[in-house]
């Protein structure tokens, strides 16, 4: 059985957004999804859109889907220690307000595929 993490991969793949990219330029390209979805997340919060983090969203959207690969030698130790805090962070929002997020991610994922990928 697949963990929840390879499915929500293998779903996305699916969905076409990682052709034409290695393993490393994917990942990279996942930092400009996450600034993206955060900056989603503080808008759902009722964050005023004057603050920072709307427009780097916007850029990051923007930069994500001209194709830009934006980081192409990370620190890998680096990487995994910051992406252990961003989900520590994840699974405790998730926790404080009652949503299963694995079960969730999961389900968003596989209905997604039947968008594809997002046109510009």
């Amino acid at each position: 059985m697949k963990s929840p993490q390879a499915t929500v991969y293998q779903n996305v793949a699916q969905r076409g957004y990682t052709d034409g990219y290695t393993d490393q330029e994917f990942a990279s390209r996942q930092l400009l999804k996450i600034i993206e979805e955060v900056a989603e997340l503080a808008d759902s919060f009722g964050i005023d859109e004057s603050m920072t983090i709307a427009t780097a969203g916007a850029q990051a959207r923007y930069l994500f889907d001209a194709g830009a690969i934006p980081f192409t030698k990370p620190t890998m130790q680096a990487v995994q220690n910051e992406l252990y805090d961003v989900q520590v962070v994840l699974f405790c929002m998730a926790e404080a307000l009652g949503i299963d997020v694995i079960a969730g991610s999961v389900q968003k994922s596989l209905t997604d595929i039947e968008r594809g990928v997002r046109k510009t």
